[in-house]
């Protein structure tokens, strides 16, 4: 294994590359999210009452993540979903539904 092969020292540079790498994965995730929602939005637009649970199952879409990405393209403009991650995203939309309630 790739540890085992490097002095420890490494494994902080391992490690820093891994985050790197998982920030900029959540930065295009959070878009990819919202692009997703969007299309969530539209989806829904254009179907009759009584047919989104039937869209939802067809496309394996559980209810909850159908929720929260219509939540996420809904409250967020397109503009801030370039820039925010997918973590950014779904704490501003925790944050706004509790001064809500």
């Amino acid at each position: 294994m790739w540890f085992r092969a490097n002095p420890r020292p490494k494994l902080g540079t391992y490690y820093r590359d891994l985050e790197k790498f998982a920030v900029g994965y959540d930065k295009n995730l959070g878009r990819l999210r919202w692009c997703q929602g969007d299309a969530l939005i539209k989806a829904k637009a254009q179907l009759k009452h009584g047919q989104w649970g039937k869209f939802l199952t067809m496309n394996s879409i559980p209810s909850s993540t159908d929720y929260l990405l219509r939540q996420i393209a809904g409250t967020i403009v397109e503009q801030q979903s370039m820039k925010l991650s997918y973590q950014e995203m779904c704490a501003d939309i925790d944050h706004r539904h509790r001064k809500r309630h």
